[in-house]
C-alpha cells in the first residue's frame, strides 16, 4: 500500500479546502477584480516618497513579467517588476534601465515580509537583470540559448530573505494545485483572467487592462496568504507573519 504524503502542520487545526477545482470551472466564477490605486514608473524615475513607502512596508506581494517570445531559443530581459503594499501596487517597468537598487534593498530586507509564487522563477530573473549593464541593443537582449541565460545569472548579488512561497503554504491546508488562478479560485470562488499574460511587457505604454492583471497578480498571492493565515485556530499571539515564514532564500 503506497503511504500517503504528508505535509508539516503550522497550525494546530485548520479549514481544508478542495485539493483541485476542474479548469472548466473557473470561467463560470466571478472576475477578481484589483480595485487598488496602480502607479507605474520607469525604473530610473520612481520618486523617493514611493521608494521610502515600499520600504517602509511590513508586508508586500510581489510578481514579475517578461515580455513573452514566441520563437524557439528567444528570451527576454525582465520587464516588470510589480509590488502590492496595502491598498496600492506599484508597477516598475524594467525596460532599458537598470534594476533599481532601492528594489534590491526590499527584496534583501529580513524585515520585510515577501509574499510570492514560483518565487525560484522570479528570483533568477531578477538575479539576471542585476546582473546586466544599463546599456543594452536589442540584440544583447535577445538570449539565443538557455545556457546563455542561465551564465548571466549571478547570485551572489541576489540573496532575497524572509518570503513565503504561496505553492508551500497552501499543501497544510489540502490545496494540490499550483497556479494562482486555481489557487484563487479554489480559496475565493473567484477568477483570475489570464487573457493578458503573453502580452507585450516591453510596450511603450501598459494598456490599462495590462496594468489591472499586473497589479492583481501581485495583490493575489498577498490576500491568499492573508485569508489562510486568518483561519488558523490557535491565539493569533502564537504566531507573528514576519517570524512564521522567514525563510532561507531560494537558490534559482
Amino acid at each position: 500500500m503506497k503511504k500517503k504524503r504528508t505535509f508539516a502542520q503550522p497550525f494546530a487545526a485548520m479549514k481544508q479546502f478542495i485539493s483541485k477545482i476542474d479548469k472548466q470551472i473557473i470561467p463560470t466564477l466571478p472576475q477578481a477584480v484589483f480595485s487598488g490605486e496602480i502607479q507605474v514608473y520607469q525604473a530610473d524615475k520612481v520618486p523617493q516618497e514611493v521608494i521610502d513607502y515600499i520600504k517602509s512596508q511590513k508586508m508586500i506581494g510581489f510578481d514579475t513579467e517578461t515580455r513573452p517570445s514566441f520563437q524557439k531559443g528567444v528570451h527576454y530581459d525582465l520587464a516588470l517588476v510589480q509590488i502590492a503594499c496595502e491598498k496600492e501596487c506599484f508597477l516598475i517597468r524594467l525596460t532599458g534601465c537598470r534594476f533599481p537598487e532601492f528594489v534590491r534593498e526590499v527584496f534583501c530586507d529580513p524585515d520585510i515580509l515577501k509574499i510570492g509564487l514560483s518565487c525560484r522563477d522570479d528570483f533568477s530573473r531578477m538575479r539576471s537583470a542585476i546582473a546586466k549593464k544599463k546599456s543594452r541593443s536589442l540584440r544583447n537582449r535577445l538570449f539565443r540559448s538557455r545556457k546563455a541565460k542561465d551564465s548571466a545569472v549571478d547570485e551572489s548579488v541576489f540573496a532575497p530573505q524572509n518570503f513565503v512561497e504561496i505553492q508551500d503554504y497552501v499543501k497544510p491546508f489540502g490545496i494540490e494545485d499550483m497556479s494562482l488562478q486555481k489557487i484563487y479560485a479554489i480559496v475565493f470562488n473567484k477568477r483570475i483572467s489570464k487573457t493578458q499574460q503573453l502580452s507585450n511587457w516591453e510596450a511603450k505604454e501598459l494598456s490599462p487592462a495590462q496594468q489591472q492583471y499586473a497589479a492583481l497578480d501581485a495583490w493575489a498571492v498577498k490576500e491568499i496568504y492573508l485569508e489562510l493565515l486568518s483561519l488558523k485556530t490557535q491565539e493569533p499571539a502564537a504566531e507573528q507573519p514576519a517570524q512564521e515564514k522567514k525563510q532561507e532564500p531560494t537558490q534559482a
